[in-house]
Formats: structure tokens, C-alpha cells, sequence
């Protein structure tokens, strides 16, 4: 297909490598089963004692405060934090593509689009120059290694169950990136790409 560049005018060749939604989420639970298997249940297994304490904590809590309204409270603060630790998260996710690939851009942080989706509210940064299949790999892996795996990985040798729920999150919410990395994996690490600026995928320039 023939695509112009909005921001130069300019018009190239480009193959689209790209998902729909109901893909995404299919792949998503694909990669939250593999998660539980590999990592969850490795983390329970060595982690018993803490996992069921923190399991403990809410239930006690829960059977000796139910009938109080300062209960509740105390779970809309929770929910209200998490949100806010969800919302920054998403965040540094999309900042650390940006990070990734800004040493390899000539208009630096200019050639980044930034903005929130319009179907579900979710931050995004696209980059609008080309880049080398092999520098796009390596910013699409990088928010899933640093919030996600990071963490999983410390939390193992820790027992921090807070922790590991953070990094299963993350490592989950990269989901769409891993999806990517898929699409393009038998393609050439010289080719240029770019990021798709409506699809969930990229380009490539041809």
C-alpha cells in the first residue's frame, strides 16, 4: 500500500503488520496463562508462606471489620492507589519505548507522537520516523522486561508478593508488544519500521 508521511508529506511503500483488538485480547490470555504457569506458580511454591499471609492479611481484616463503614473506605483508598500505581505505570510504559528509541531518531523527541486512545483511555507514544527492525524490537521488548519481568524476577528471590503482582501485571499489559514482536519476527533486522499510527502494529517500509 502507498502511505504519506503526515508530518513530511512525503509517500513511500509500506506492508502493514498489524492486529485487531479480539486478536490482542486473545493473545493477551495466552500470555497471562503462560505467566501463571511459569511464573506464578514458581513464585507460590517457593514463596507458600508469604503468598498466604498476604492472602491472610485481606480475609482477617475482612472478618473482623466487614460491619464497619471505615472498612470499605479503607478498600476505596486501596482501589483508588492502585489505580493511580496502574495509570503510572502505564505511563513509564510508554515512556521507555520512547526512551529506547530516541538515540536512534534524527528529529529526537520530535519524532514522537504522544496522546491517549480514544476507545479505552490508554496513553500512547507513537514514533513517526522509520527505525531499524532491530532497534524497534528491542524499545517494543523493553517496558515488558523493565516493569514487567524485572520485578517478577526480584520478587522471587524477595518473596515480595506486592512486588510480583507488579511485575505480573506489567508483564501482562505488554501483551500488545509481544504481539508485535510476533508479527515481525521472520523479517530482516536491517528493514526499516515504523509504528502504526491507528493499528495496534507497525510498518514496513519497502
Amino acid at each position: 500500500m502507498q502511505w504519506i508521511d503526515y508530518m513530511t508529506g512525503a509517500s513511500s511503500l509500506k506492508k502493514e503488520y498489524t492486529s485487531g483488538i479480539m486478536q490482542v485480547y486473545a493473545f493477551s490470555l495466552l500470555v497471562l496463562t503462560l505467566i501463571i504457569l511459569f511464573l506464578g506458580t514458581p513464585y507460590i511454591l517457593i514463596w507458600k508462606k508469604s503468598v498466604m499471609n498476604f492472602a491472610g492479611l485481606f480475609f482477617v481484616k475482612f472478618k473482623n471489620n466487614w460491619d464497619s463503614v471505615f472498612f470499605y473506605i479503607d478498600i476505596l483508598k486501596d482501589i483508588f492507589f492502585a489505580s493511580l500505581l496502574i495509570i503510572a505505570g502505564a505511563l513509564m510504559h510508554e515512556l521507555i519505548h520512547a526512551l529506547s528509541w530516541v538515540a536512534f531518531t534524527k528529529k529526537g523527541i520530535k519524532s514522537f507522537k504522544f496522546g491517549f486512545s480514544k476507545t479505552d483511555f490508554s496513553p500512547y507514544i507513537h514514533c513517526t520516523e522509520p527505525l531499524k527492525i532491530s532497534v524497534y524490537r528491542i524499545g517494543t521488548i523493553m517496558p515488558g522486561i523493565i516493569l514487567g519481568l524485572v520485578p517478577v524476577i526480584l520478587s522471587l528471590f524477595t518473596g515480595k508478593t506486592m512486588m510480583f503482582l507488579f511485575g505480573v501485571f506489567f508483564l501482562w499489559a505488554a501483551s500488545g508488544d509481544f504481539m508485535v514482536l510476533w508479527l515481525i519476527r521472520k523479517l530482516d533486522k536491517n528493514l526499516l519500521v515504523q509504528d502504526h499510527p491507528e493499528k495496534i502494529g507497525c510498518m514496513v517500509i519497502s
